[in-house]
């Protein structure tokens, strides 16, 4: 079974009244926090830097390393069984920083803004979304 590291961002930003979430609707219909792949030679906070600006286009973000979780879980992708270790850390940005998503196919439809609560209503598409991003924001 092949190996796949992938890192995920629970991007968050403090507003007067609470703290908000980045979310991102996926080609396939589901939400998700901005994640993906790590690529050689990277370290996880790189990776993650890199992905969460190329899925958001948020540039001045500041990644929180002591809230760090790591699960792992078998997965296919492709057709094919890969075993995932993926390592989630909470990313603090700035509302004000305008969010841009790409249109190519492998981008995302919508990116919204939401409290905990309603992010938690929308993790529903994998089994590991909710309780990683219930640990990462503890």
């Amino acid at each position: 079974m092949r190996l796949r590291r992938n890192v995920r961002g629970v991007v968050s930003a403090i507003q007067p009244d609470e703290r908000r979430f980045l979310l991102l609707l996926a080609r396939k219909g589901y939400w998700q926090c901005p994640n993906g792949g790590m690529d050689d030679g990277e370290s996880e906070v790189q990776a993650l830097i890199r992905e969460v600006g190329e899925e958001t286009g948020l540039a001045r973000v500041k990644v929180r390393e002591e809230t760090r979780t790591v699960r792992e879980y078998d997965a296919e992708r492709n057709g094919e069984p890969i075993h995932v270790i993926l390592a989630a850390y909470l990313v603090e940005a700035d509302m004000a920083e305008t969010v841009t998503i790409g249109n190519s196919e492998d981008r995302h439809l919508e990116s919204r803004w939401v409290t905990y609560d309603e992010a938690l209503a929308m993790l529903t598409m994998y089994p590991e979304q909710r309780p990683v991003f219930e640990e990462v924001c503890r």
